[in-house]
């Protein structure tokens, strides 16, 4: 893949070697600016590129390949849609950083099935577990030099940051998040800095749940793959005696109506309320998310006369 598709939606890690999307990494953290603002060398931030690939497993969705997914969404909203400019280099710094960290040593579990069966990480952290051992991991990750240049006041603000980021990716407090949202959003102050971290909040989410805006041919490939994800989880917790939700189950599941409902519910309301606070973002994504709605109906449709 062309490093040119690095700015463009139809963008795809997954028809990407490792080295490539390694080096789409070192690129866009050096467009950022991240070097200079954390003063550390070209070196070390292509070090830490390197390096993310081996924070995460080998699962069907949630492995490297989306965390390049989704940073490099969040890295378009930073430049095509010019937030960067308006949040300051620090604060894309520290969204950035937080969107290639997001899913680090991600187990191709829920929540709800860590939590149910005591597993290590719902022993660790009673609750977002999963995103408390992203935090966990990330802190690793960013110790080992990217972050050492800087005041330690700056660099515990930055991980604080990057903590919050994160842990508005669990589905369990988008509730909360989204009534942020709702609140700042006549109100909406850039320069006030609780507006900021909740717009980076909001960016961070939908970034991760972007691969719909991608040209349908992507976006088909990644649907498979975290159905797959989801259908292995099911089959675990049909053989430990547990019943999985319709979606976790491979013999239940209804891709067309799951995809109408988790797009008009969840998705599209999210994207149009980041319209709200960064404009372009509806021509760079939500145009294309509104045809992936048509698609999944028009096929819902289709099989409904059958």
């Amino acid at each position: 893949m062309a490093v040119s598709s690095m700015s463009e939606v139809n963008f795809d890690s997954l028809s990407m070697s490792q080295d490539e999307a390694c080096d789409c990494i070192y690129r866009m953290l050096a467009k950022i600016g991240v070097a200079e603002d954390l003063n550390v060398s070209d070196d070390t931030i292509r070090h830490f590129a390197n390096e993310i690939p081996d924070y995460y497993n080998h699962v069907p969705f949630h492995c490297f390949q989306h965390c390049v997914m989704v940073s490099q969404m969040t890295f378009l909203v930073l430049t095509r849609c010019s937030l960067g400019k308006s949040i300051g280099q620090r604060q894309s710094t520290s969204l950035i950083l937080a969107a290639l960290c997001h899913d680090m040593q991600h187990p191709g579990l829920s929540n709800e099935y860590l939590l149910r069966t005591g597993h290590e990480f719902a022993q660790a952290y009673k609750t977002s577990p999963l995103e408390n051992h992203h935090i966990a991991c990330a802190h690793k990750l960013m110790s080992s030099g990217i972050a050492n240049s800087i005041p330690d006041s700056e660099r515990e603000q930055l991980l604080r940051d990057m903590r919050e980021y994160i842990l508005a990716t669990d589905l369990s407090n988008h509730t909360g998040i989204m009534t942020e949202v709702e609140t700042i959003t006549p109100i909406f102050d850039i320069a006030n800095p609780s507006h900021l971290r909740t717009l980076c909040k909001l960016v961070l989410k939908c970034s991760d749940v972007s691969n719909e805006c991608r040209p349908q041919p992507v976006a088909s490939r990644w649907l498979n793959k975290l159905n797959e994800e989801f259908w292995a989880q099911g089959d675990q917790e049909k053989s430990e005696g547990f019943t999985p939700k319709p979606i976790m189950d491979r013999e239940m599941a209804d891709i067309g109506h799951q995809q109408v409902g988790f797009l008009s519910d969840l998705v599209i309301p999210m994207f149009e309320d980041l319209c709200k606070l960064v404009p372009p973002f509806e021509d760079l994504a939500l145009t294309s998310l509104r045809a992936s709605l048509q698609h999944y109906s028009a096929a819902v449709e289709d099989q409904a006369t059958v």
